[in-house]
């Protein structure tokens, strides 16, 4: 009996400074709330006989009435989210609501019956009455907290750890474009040194570079007439023959200009080059001054006018037209379709052979077919 009254006294002092508080207990000054599975926290609403059965169907009754009432909202900046977005009006905006109503200018007093005698003040008031005694604010807010947990938390976490992805991309991806911007500079300055420019103005310094060519193209023609450029060609051309057994005789026309009269003009090139394609055999000329030395050796033989016939023409002479003035307005005519150019010297006049471009090509071609037997 001493052991039982030992325990029931002991017990009794371990409990003597705990209350009951609704669902949880107070120990002290600490508050022990009773734990609840939050995908359960509807359940046990209901069933705690906080939330009625179908507090869901009242619920959408009081989202229609924010909906209507929203619409009946002054036109302030306060209320243009709500005006704009009803559907989404909750119950801890309704205090919000009534704050700027009341800011507005709405009035405020109320009645007998402790109401308010604006009707809009009248309305949210009444909405903040239901949610609160009939526990719908519970309701919205537990669905509130399901929505969150089991949709909104996992997609923002999707959407963060994909946003990592992406900013470890992003930033591989930098370090790769930064890599290539160093090498760009890099390339960059170097054809800029071999075109000899600095590269801040690309368009000017290549135009101002241009009278530099004149200066190359002469190097160039300089270094071809060298007679040891004159054996290579010799040479390559003696392979071909004893490859081919074919002797080229125009082999490397362009380049055998340029090492017997350096870089003419181009017109200069062309008047040598249609000589050469005219130039009359000896033969032919040993015939043809023969044929003149006679010609001019006979005299002259006197014409006998009695012998010509004369031709009868046929037809009326009234046929032909002897108005000169016709003619001459169609020769005015004729001529005033053309436009008289006056001759002037151009710049293709002093173009060179190497500064005209597909002459510069076919040389660049002759040269390396050279250069590549040379290496070869």
């Amino acid at each position: 009996m001493t052991t039982a009254a030992n325990n029931n006294a002991s017990s009794n002092s371990l409990f003597s400074g705990i209350t009951k508080l609704g669902e949880g207990y107070i120990y002290g000054d600490n508050q022990v709330p009773v734990d609840i599975h939050f995908h359960k926290i509807l359940e046990w609403l209901v069933d705690r006989k906080k939330l009625a059965k179908d507090w869901r169907k009242q619920h959408a009754l009081l989202l229609e009435r924010m909906r209507n009432g929203a619409n009946s909202l002054p036109d302030a900046k306060a209320f243009s989210s709500f005006k704009s977005k009803p559907e989404e009006i909750t119950y801890f905006d309704i205090e919000t609501i009534l704050k700027e109503l009341e800011k507005n200018g709405e009035d405020v007093s109320k009645n007998l019956f402790g109401q308010y005698n604006s009707s809009q003040m009248k309305e949210w008031s009444d909405i903040l009455k239901k949610y609160e005694s009939t526990n719908i604010n519970l309701g919205e807010s537990a669905n509130t907290l399901l929505t969150l947990a089991n949709q909104d938390l996992p997609l923002l976490k999707r959407n963060t750890e994909s946003a990592r992805k992406e900013m470890m991309e992003l930033e591989r991806k930098e370090v790769e474009f930064k890599k290539q911007i160093v090498n760009l500079e890099q390339r960059f300055k170097q054809s800029c040194n071999s075109l000899g420019i600095n590269g801040n103005d690309i368009r000017t310094e290549i135009l101002q570079s241009v009278g530099e060519l004149d200066v190359i193209f002469e190097k160039i023609a300089s270094i071809l007439k060298e007679e040891s450029f004159e054996e290579t060609i010799a040479f390559y051309e003696h392979f071909v023959y004893l490859s081919i057994e074919e002797k080229s005789e125009n082999g490397f026309p362009l380049l055998r200009y340029v090492h017997q009269y350096g870089n003419t003009l181009l017109r200069d090139y062309e008047n040598r080059k249609e000589n050469r394609e005219v130039e009359i055999p000896k033969e032919l000329e040993a015939e043809s001054s023969i044929t003149l030395e006679s010609s001019t050796s006979s005299a002259p033989q006197e014409i006998d006018w009695d012998s010509i016939e004369t031709i009868d023409i046929q037809g009326d002479s009234s046929e032909i037209n002897w108005d000169m003035e016709t003619v001459t307005e169609d020769m005015n005519n004729i001529s005033s379709n053309f436009e008289i150019v006056e001759a002037s010297e151009s710049s293709a006049d002093k173009e060179t052979l190497l500064g005209n471009g597909q002459k510069r090509r076919e040389f660049v071609n002759e040269l390396m077919e050279v250069n590549q037997f040379k290496n070869a």
